[in-house]
């Protein structure tokens, strides 16, 4: 998970360490990674007047203590009222995380510098004609969103020559798959 809390007992950690400490003191913690930390971070920048308020409607988002009731749906149970008082009665806040819509270049930026170097070592190992039957296989296991990422890219091509012949030397997803079925000899 890319959000992880800590809820503790601070003044008895502090009195382990040989503080002495009176009264009550809780620490709660919110931990964030990835690109929730990574927006996190943006929001906080930019509203440094209000980051507080924020990261308490970030608390309430990400954990809310309820009251039990006979309504079936827990998400319309009241907040606690000692976690309302906690976070001073703030209100959901989400971290929204917009990601980048895959193309077929982050997809080759992708291969050139995660998958490559293993491509390599199938290459000089079993060779080229069985590296290319393993990706052929590969082609009855795409996602609907590879192959409309495919179909986009297809008519993007058609689109900056829509003057060429009907010719095309190009691989189909059709042929891949009947590549792929075909038995080695």
């Amino acid at each position: 998970s890319d959000t992880f809390f800590r809820i503790y007992d601070k003044a008895a950690e502090q009195t382990k360490k040989g503080q002495l400490f009176l009264g009550h003191w809780i620490r709660a913690e919110m931990e964030l990674k990835h690109d929730r930390a990574r927006e996190a971070g943006i929001i906080i920048c930019e509203n440094l007047e209000t980051w507080r308020e924020t990261a308490r409607g970030w608390f309430l988002q990400f954990l809310d203590f309820k009251e039990p009731s006979d309504d079936p749906n827990k998400s319309r149970w009241e907040t606690c009222a000692w976690w309302a008082e906690f976070l001073e009665h703030a209100s959901k806040v989400r971290i929204l995380i917009c990601y980048q819509k895959k193309t077929i270049e982050s997809t080759k930026r992708w291969i050139k510098e995660q998958v490559a170097p293993s491509l390599f070592v199938l290459l000089d190992t079993i060779g080229l004609d069985e590296l290319l039957h393993v990706i052929g296989e590969a082609s009855a296991r795409l996602s609907p969103k590879q192959i409309a990422m495919i179909k986009a890219y297809e008519e993007m091509l058609r689109e900056m020559s829509p003057d060429e012949s009907d010719e095309d030397d190009s691989v189909t997803l059709e042929d891949d798959a009947r590549d792929a079925e075909e038995p080695k000899e």
